[in-house]
């Protein structure tokens, strides 16, 4: 029997290619051990100034998401495809515990639960997000990419950035959708009392 996440990955792979788009499967383990996995639609023959770009762009989704949120919809609105049309060489990240990288060298999500999901949006930043540009920039030749975060993408890049500055050289230009860096000015109720106890939730834990 297939698992859940085989069976997503292979409608993502199989929609991509139906609509006449290479795919790739990368993985990635980062120096804490977890194991993540890249995707990437390179550029075809029939995109536009292919000779000119070919530059790698790293598109990070938000909370609760996967890199399947940049390909699901259809090929005139969704950001994978238009920018795979105009000849980058499109990456798509997936963070620690969603549906694709949910793996790790010694941990199981599932016998030691504790363990494996004892990060947050910090590790992602210090860990995942390094370890996927240094991959493709590797895999490239490229000296830098472009990044598009949406949401919590953001949030990591800006953990990043903050906490290993020297990854700044490594990107030509940043685009934050939905950035989120202070939430001081969020508006629901649950999570303002959240956010008012978040101290006594860490001791406790």
């Amino acid at each position: 029997l297939f698992s859940f996440i085989q069976i997503i990955l292979f409608f993502q792979e199989h929609l991509i290619i139906e609509r006449g788009y290479p795919f790739e499967s990368h993985r990635v383990t980062t120096s804490d051990g977890y194991i993540l996995e890249l995707h990437r639609v390179p550029p075809h023959d029939h995109t536009i100034n292919i000779a000119k770009s070919r530059y790698p762009v790293l598109l990070q989704h938000g909370l609760w998401s996967s890199s399947a949120d940049w390909m699901i919809p259809d090929v005139n609105f969704s950001l994978g495809y238009q920018l795979c049309n105009c000849g980058f060489d499109v990456w798509l990240g997936n963070s620690r515990g969603n549906t694709y990288s949910r793996n790790h060298i010694k941990l199981s999500a599932e016998k030691q639960p504790d363990q494996f999901w004892n990060f947050s949006f910090h590790e992602m930043g210090i860990y995942d997000l390094p370890a996927a540009i240094d991959f493709i920039l590797s895999t490239t030749g490229h000296k830098k990419l472009y990044y598009v975060g949406h949401s919590q993408g953001t949030t990591i890049f800006f953990v990043l950035t903050a906490s290993k500055p020297e990854y700044n050289e490594k990107i030509g230009a940043m685009v934050g959708l939905a950035p989120v860096a202070y939430l001081a000015n969020m508006k629901s109720p649950s999570l303002r009392k959240l956010a008012s106890i978040a101290d006594s939730i860490m001791v406790i834990n």
